[in-house]
C-alpha cells in the first residue's frame, strides 16, 4: 500500500532526525533497542555491562531525546 510505505518512510525520517540530535552513544543505544529490536540482555552482553545498566542508559537516552524534541 503506497500510503503505508509513505508513512513508514516518514517514521524512519523522523526517528533518524531525533537520533541525529543525540550524542553517538545514546543514538546507538536507542537504535539497538528500538530499531534493531535487540533485547536489553543482548545489548548488555555486547557492552559488557549488566542489564540494569542498559535499562538505566536507555531511560537516560529517552529523556535526552525528549529534551531534544522539546527544544525545537
Amino acid at each position: 500500500d503506497p500510503v503505508d510505505s509513505h508513512n513508514d518512510y516518514m517514521d524512519k525520517v523522523e526517528v533518524e532526525r531525533v537520533l541525529g540530535k543525540l550524542d553517538a552513544e545514546d543514538a546507538a543505544l536507542l537504535s539497538a533497542a528500538y530499531i534493531d529490536g535487540l533485547p536489553y540482555a543482548i545489548i548488555a552482553a555486547q557492552e559488557g555491562v549488566s542489564e540494569g545498566a542498559i535499562k538505566a542508559r536507555v531511560h537516560r537516552a529517552k529523556l535526552a531525546a525528549r529534551n531534544a524534541l522539546a527544544g525545537e
